[in-house]
């Protein structure tokens, strides 16, 4: 099973981190066995709170469904039974999945949850002519979109004190976002650390556009260490930028803020360590 990193909500709720974090059947089974009640009021409280403060979130109406799906399996196991445990961890976990990430200790986990590959809008430059100075990918997103740290590390670069423009409004060709710092916009730079690839270790991944005073919000400022999955900012519109959008790269050195343009040769395509 692959291990996951709780977010959002799932922070506050133990019990159900602890079941994301179980790597085998037997594990759950024992862990169900000892704590079957704990894990069904902890659930119910999930549940409380998806439908207080979260119920507009497009989230929250699959996930309560499924949640009690979930509920009725673990109230219906009665004597340790390993295929409907299994069955109950398995759900459970498909259930919370839009609210959790998915680890890749060995690499970086891309920061926005559920994007993948084919949703890049522009492309790293030796992957695409046209791009000839892009030193990372865009994607496409709306403004808040919540960010989760690429790999564990330490932030040596940040700023997220830019105003965010309307949706609609093009900072690129109207010329605005060029002097938003330098056109990066707001800005987060960790070095990444404790990867079990030691070849990423010592490295830097970029994100670009970040939503005013998102990361700093939470804490985050030059000198913080960040962990794998953990919530690190959402995403804005700033800097150059023709619609909302993350621009995510990765660079081999640090290059004193930003790596920009003429430094294509100090990144690397990020679909690499991304394993896209």
């Amino acid at each position: 099973t692959t291990p996951v990193q709780a977010a959002d909500v799932l922070d506050d709720h133990e019990l159900i981190k602890t079941v994301l974090s179980l790597t085998s059947p037997e594990e759950f089974q024992k862990m169900l066995d000892q704590n079957k009640q704990q894990l069904i009021t902890d659930i119910e409280s999930f549940k409380t709170e998806l439908q207080t403060d979260y119920l507009a979130d497009s989230r929250t109406a699959g996930t309560v469904a499924k949640l009690d799906t979930v509920l009725a399996l673990i109230n219906a196991y009665t004597k340790p039974d390993p295929a409907k445990a299994k069955a109950i961890r398995d759900q459970l976990a498909d259930a919370v999945k839009p609210w959790s990430v998915t680890l890749n200790p060995g690499g970086l986990i891309f920061p926005a949850n559920g994007y993948k590959r084919s949703n890049i809008g522009s492309d790293y430059y030796t992957r695409n002519s046209s791009r000839k100075s892009h030193r990372g990918i865009d994607i496409g997103m709306p403004i808040g979109t919540v960010f989760h740290a690429a790999s564990s590390g330490d932030v040596v670069y940040i700023t997220d004190s830019i105003k965010d423009a309307n949706p609609g409004f093009d900072l690129w060709h109207s010329a605005v976002g060029r002097f938003q710092n330098h056109g990066f916009g707001n800005t987060i730079i960790v070095k990444i650390t404790d990867s079990t690839n030691p070849d990423l270790n010592g490295k830097y991944w970029e994100i670009h556009h970040l939503m005013r005073g998102s990361a700093t919000s939470l804490g985050i400022k030059v000198g913080s260490h960040v962990v794998q999955g953990q919530t690190i900012g959402r995403s804005g519109h700033n800097g150059v930028s023709t619609n909302p959008h993350i621009h995510f790269q990765v660079d081999k050195v640090y290059c004193d803020g930003p790596c920009g343009k003429g430094r294509e040769k100090d990144t690397i395509d990020p679909l690499i360590p991304l394993g896209w």
